[in-house]
């Protein structure tokens, strides 16, 4: 009897130790666990603090609400749709399929008249300003600055037969003296003789130096009547 009271009662002293470390380590993991919240929710309340203080600004400032009425907005039809022309000015206007500029020279076989020709852009005179009198339609005039005088870019009258050359005569309301401008989907142009609705082109599609203008039957696939406006 005394041996089995002695066996049982050692049992519950050597149990106890366990549960009481039991107790410990879940209170310990409650603990850390507590501590892993507090840290998250002060994490996020600097990162939240810091947004506010160092926002697009950099000085705390809101940013500047969205103008949703401008009429300039990607989402205009009519403002994606304007052509882009040239901005009046001087400008070099070169040509896609020679690589030269418009200028002034001798006629082929009349050397003693001056025409508008293509010539190296380096050497090609005089400058030619732009100015717009509506929508894309612009007179070009060639500036002589050298010799202090300049004469408007007017198309050989009537205008409106293939072949006419171009030269420098005096400036007026002539529809002979009025060029439309055709803006292309990759930047260049197309430039048009309303007189006759024909196309500015270089003579026999030539890259030759010296190479007259005429009006030509207008086709945006010949690169002799395609044109780059180049800001002088």
């Amino acid at each position: 009897m005394t041996g089995s009271l002695t066996g049982h009662g050692g049992t519950p002293g050597r149990d106890q130790p366990k549960a009481h470390a039991r107790k410990r380590s879940g209170a310990r993991r409650a603990t850390i666990a507590v501590a892993a919240v507090l840290t998250l929710v002060l994490a996020a309340a600097v990162v939240a603090y810091a947004m506010d203080m160092f926002g697009p600004s950099g000085t705390g400032a809101q940013p500047p609400p969205v103008d949703t009425t401008s009429t300039t907005s990607l989402t205009d039809d009519k403002a994606e749709d304007k052509p882009l022309y040239p901005a009046d000015g001087l400008y070099q206007i070169r040509v896609e399929n020679s690589g030269m500029c418009l200028g002034t020279g001798p006629k082929r076989g009349e050397e003693q008249r001056t025409v508008l020709v293509q010539q190296p852009c380096e050497a090609a005179w005089p400058d030619l300003q732009l100015t717009e009198i509506e929508d894309g339609t612009f007179t070009i005039v060639l500036t002589f600055n050298d010799r202090g005088w300049e004469k408007c870019l007017g198309v050989e009258a009537p205008g409106t037969e293939p072949g006419a050359t171009f030269g420098g005569v005096e400036c007026g309301d002539s529809e002979l003296l009025s060029f439309k401008f055709k803006a292309l989907p990759d930047g260049h142009y197309q430039i048009g003789v309303p007189a006759g609705e024909l196309c500015v082109g270089v003579k026999e599609r030539s890259a030759e130096r010296g190479a007259p203008f005429e009006t030509t039957k207008c086709d945006k696939g010949q690169g002799s009547q395609r044109f780059e406006a180049i800001p002088a």
